[in-house]
């Protein structure tokens, strides 16, 4: 008898790759060499290869991500969207850029057109035809996607993410080699100050060994997540929204849409065992941060009011699945 959904369990997404991470640590162990070795190297350009880029810079976490990259572009101004992670907002921010928060539509979509528009791939949707046009891409959620030849993109690794580390890490992909040189200026990859603006943001040795371990199960991640979101879809009742609705999104997290009673839904599964999260409870035009505020961003706030992430990861059986949408159902009909 189910009891207790996790909204996430990194011990079961762990166990397929735990054997080929423990010998890859004991091989940096033994090699003393923890920082500016041959890992960062090799994931560096395996992720590049994978995002289909040319380059990869290895960083600290994806908040330095993006803050390097509106250095490295000279990124004036940028528009973020207002029902984002406010670190999106805040990594720009401490890179030089002035921030202005923007509406989204009903499918919380960044509603200006802009080359200054800095789209985020929240929960692992595909980007639209409007936003590929951007230069600069948030794609922390989006670990799969291919990058346009035109774009640069910044990533987390953050444990729970679909390419997680076992702490924090990022990086950046661009096929841009001048932004790559300096990119590599700014993050500090020796000891040296190369550059007025630097940052030492780099990711460690055993974290890349991480990542390049576990890149190899990507892939199957990636197929996992997208079954067990349609078993949702399959099985969520007609008046609950999924906000994943296209078959290429990568469901780095499984989100609905309720239009009543949000609230009472999420504490009716917790009292099922059932854990959930609002990703993200509060637009960032209503926080106490130094960017612009924007005033009445209804559709932002409708968005932010109506969302609810339910569990999904590498793992989970379908079973708990059905478990959870039954027992949304009987909220409904309570």
């Amino acid at each position: 008898m189910i009891t207790k959904v996790p909204l996430n369990d990194l011990k079961r997404s762990s166990k397929h790759y735990a054997s080929d991470v423990e010998k890859t640590l004991r091989a940096i162990i033994k090699s003393g060499i923890f920082l500016r070795g041959e890992y960062i190297q090799r994931f560096e350009y395996a992720w590049a290869k994978y995002c289909g880029q040319k380059y990869c810079i290895a960083v600290k976490n994806g908040t330095d991500a993006l803050t390097l990259s509106a250095r490295a572009m000279g990124l004036k101004k940028a528009f973020v969207q207002a029902n984002t992670l406010p670190l999106t907002a805040q990594g720009l921010m401490l890179g030089g850029s002035q921030i202005e928060i923007i509406d989204v539509d009903e499918n919380g979509r960044a509603t200006k057109k802009s080359k200054n528009l800095v789209p985020v791939l929240l929960y692992g949707r595909m980007p639209s035809a409007a936003e590929l046009n951007s230069n600069l891409f948030d794609a922390a959620h989006a670990h799969g996607w291919k990058v346009p030849i035109n774009a640069t993109a910044t990533w987390s690794f953050y444990p729970t993410k679909t390419l997680g580390a076992f702490g924090d890490s990022g990086a950046i992909t661009t096929n841009d080699q001048i932004l790559y040189e300096k990119l590599q200026l700014l993050s500090g990859a020796d000891d040296k100050l190369r550059h007025p603006e630097q940052i030492n943001s780099r990711m460690d040795e055993i974290q890349a060994a991480i990542l390049l371990t576990k890149l190899k199960y990507l892939d199957e991640n990636i197929e996992e997540r997208k079954k067990n979101a349609l078993i949702y879809a399959e099985n969520l009742p007609t008046n609950i929204q999924p906000v994943n609705t296209s078959e290429n999104d990568l469901n780095h997290l499984y989100v609905i849409k309720t239009k009543e009673r949000r609230n009472e839904l999420k504490d009716f599964l917790s009292k099922q065992g059932i854990e959930t999260k609002i990703h993200f409870p509060t637009p960032l035009n209503e926080l106490d941060a130094k960017w612009k505020k924007t005033k009445n961003l209804w559709g932002a706030k409708q968005w932010c009011n109506h969302i609810l992430t339910l569990p999904l990861f590498p793992g989970i059986k379908p079973q708990e699945i059905i478990y959870v949408t039954k027992s949304i159902k009987k909220f409904l009909i309570s």
